[in-house]
């Protein structure tokens, strides 16, 4: 019989934040144009069925939350005063361009009492804005957020919104407004519960959609170290890294070393096996759509 492996102190622990959660919304076609049938409503989580919210006040005040230097941004450059005027004046914009512009900008939004926080950047933005939110709420409910296109891989915002161009997203929430959609119950909100993670190696709990550890850390490492981020890039090297593996010893040991996890499912053990890998997501669908439980909701 072979011994058991000794408990350790977790370095690093994960689970999802149900209380106090964000909530997210998402504006469609059916939003701006209620009577168009010919551009039904696209489905919060898979675009295969129509989803109605409940009537909401309109917001008055909308804080956007713009990183001007992620991808989709700079390839597209976002223009204040055009955004501006698509809301009818009701945004009021915080521009970042450093990690560390990040908490004060979040800091000038809540000031404001905004009724909808707008996100314009990609999955690494989201997750800093969140987790900034988080902080700094301390408990109490935060604003719906609307995420926008703006990144590489913008795997949340595929999820969590309608999937268009950032200004046509914009657009099309100011003609709900206009239109007094809310009001009406045609634009979608729903509560979805970030990740958190907790680690001794950083203050804090962090929050975001999309955590990967083992292989899938050491590529995005790979990736953000030099060259342009883009998807292209991302598959090469994903391509270089798991084929040098398969040659070399010195690139196995170097991407490949397991690593001790414990991993739970509704509170029971699932599996304390070292693993290569893990990816975990609240969301239905991951990169190129690949979704891991198809008939899952997130």
């Amino acid at each position: 019989m072979m011994p058991a492996r000794p408990m350790i102190a977790p370095e690093l622990s994960m689970h999802q934040k149900q209380d106090a959660g964000p909530s997210f919304l998402t504006c469609t076609q059916g939003a701006a144009n209620p009577d168009n049938t010919r551009n039904p409503t696209t489905a919060l989580e898979s675009g295969r069925a129509p989803h109605r919210g409940v009537p909401v006040r309109s917001p008055e005040r909308v804080a956007v939350l713009l990183n001007k230097v992620a991808r989709g941004n700079r390839k597209r450059p976002l223009r204040t005063d055009a955004l501006s005027g698509l809301l009818q004046g009701r945004a009021s914009f915080f521009v970042t361009q450093q990690v560390r512009e990040v908490p004060e900008a979040v800091r000038a939004a809540l000031d404001l009492a905004p009724d909808l926080i707008v996100v314009s950047g990609g999955d690494g933005t989201l997750h800093l804005v969140m987790t900034e939110l988080l902080h700094q709420a301390q408990g109490q409910a935060v604003p719906p957020l609307l995420v926008l296109r703006g990144g590489t891989m913008n795997i949340a915002a595929g999820n969590l919104a309608s999937g268009k161009a950032p200004a046509r997203e914009l657009a099309t929430l100011g003609r709900a407004i206009d239109i007094n959609a809310f009001e009406q119950g045609l634009v979608s909100i729903r509560n979805v519960a970030p990740l958190c993670v907790q680690s001794t190696r950083f203050d804090g709990p962090r929050y975001a959609f999309v955590f990967a550890n083992g292989i899938a850390y050491r590529i995005l490492r790979e990736y953000y170290a030099s060259g342009e981020p883009s998807p292209a890039r991302a598959f090469t090297v994903t391509a270089s890294i798991l084929g040098a593996a398969f040659v070399g010893e010195e690139a196995e040991r170097r991407f490949f070393p397991s690593l001790e996890a414990r991993v739970f499912v509704d509170g029971e053990l699932a599996s304390d096996q070292p693993l290569r890998i893990s990816v975990a997501t609240p969301l239905s669908r991951l990169i190129l759509w690949f979704a891991p439980f198809e008939e899952a909701r997130a």
